[in-house]
């Protein structure tokens, strides 16, 4: 029993310097925080651009909170060490070192307590939660388009589609100013190198409200039901489209099978498109083909917000389709007082 006590008492008594050193080291870490927020407000110092923590709570929020957690739990553990009385082997004899002890503990609790509200208040900064007030956060980007796609980061819509010539699937005596038919563009092989192309033509938006940009990684068409080009397929010409140039993209169809993901190529080598938070552009995507074909295909959008490695895709719901004809096959329309008229 003799010797038990003193092993006792050196357990407690490491314990309770190891406590002392983790409060100590918490101390000096809110220092730290505090004279570099300060640093800041005064302009000494600028906000840094970028904050490898902060990546890093981005990219494992859940890790990030359970070790934070656990951290202001080590310290508040610390503390109730501290508050209970030292090990008899080196218990103070002087009263004044108990009230100096107590007042280390109060002033301790204070700078945890500090550091535990300011960690929790740069986390929702960066999380950036629904219910979090715009006085902390920044307000939410609205949407642009609501018949587009989108999620927390990136808003993805149709715009337009630009070609010099349609499809007529029905009786083109079915048709008149008012309904005219232009879902279906339709292009002639032998005309591609010098007809303007056609293009499908998205809106891309970036909801991001923090401070890294969003890259547009890949453009694909993912290729669906493959027809045959209907004989004779009838067409109207419909003029000149509007010039899409912004952001070029371009794809060709060479006969791949039905699920095939093409990639098309972005029109300025060795880069990509780039949006800062709240940024809106435009993905003109030019589709070719080297095959008669009526062919189907969607479109999706692969994006990463710049400082992660998570790349995140949006489709767009609309089922696109494009006809590639030969010459035998074009029978060309145009409207004389609102009807369409074949040419002769």
């Amino acid at each position: 029993m003799s010797q038990e006590k003193p092993v006792g008492s050196a357990v407690r008594l490491h314990v309770h310097r190891l406590a002392r050193l983790i409060v100590r080291s918490m101390l000096a870490l809110a220092s730290i925080i505090g004279a570099g927020i300060v640093s800041i407000l005064l302009g000494f110092s600028g906000i840094p651009s970028t904050v490898p923590l902060f990546a890093l709570v981005r990219q494992h929020p859940i890790v990030s909170v359970v070790i934070g957690i656990g951290l202001i739990a080590i310290t508040g553990a610390s503390l109730i060490v501290l508050r209970q009385p030292q090990p008899s082997s080196e218990r103070p004899v002087d009263p004044a070192v108990g009230r100096y002890s107590r007042r280390l503990a109060i002033a301790s609790a204070i700078s945890v307590g500090s550091v535990a509200c300011t960690v929790a208040v740069i986390s929702v900064v960066l999380i950036q939660p629904t219910w979090c007030p715009e006085v902390v956060c920044r307000p939410p980007i609205l949407l642009t388009n609501t018949e587009g796609v989108h999620d927390s980061n990136l808003e993805l819509y149709f715009t337009a589609l630009a070609s010099t010539a349609y499809e007529i699937p029905n009786d083109p005596q079915s048709y008149s100013l008012g309904n005219l038919p232009t879902s279906i563009p339709a292009v002639r092989l032998d005309e591609q190198s010098v007809a303007p192309p056609y293009r499908v033509v998205m809106g891309v938006h970036s909801l991001s409200r923090g401070p890294y940009s969003i890259s547009i990684e890949r453009v694909v068409i993912v290729v669906g039901q493959v027809l045959p080009v209907p004989h004779p397929l009838n067409v109207w010409m419909s003029g000149t489209p509007p010039s899409f140039t912004s952001q070029p993209y371009e794809v060709t169809y060479s006969g791949q099978d039905i699920g095939s993901e093409l990639l098309a190529n972005y029109g300025v080598p060795h880069s990509r498109v780039e949006l800062v938070p709240g940024e809106a552009d435009s993905l003109a995507l030019q589709i070719s083909s080297k095959a008669t074909i009526d062919f189907q295909f969607h479109v999706q959008v692969s994006y990463r917000i710049t400082n992660e490695s998570i790349i995140r895709t949006l489709a767009l719901p609309r089922t696109f389709e494009a006809v590639f004809s030969n010459a035998s096959d074009w029978h060309s329309f145009h409207l004389d007082k609102g009807r369409f008229v074949a040419d002769p």
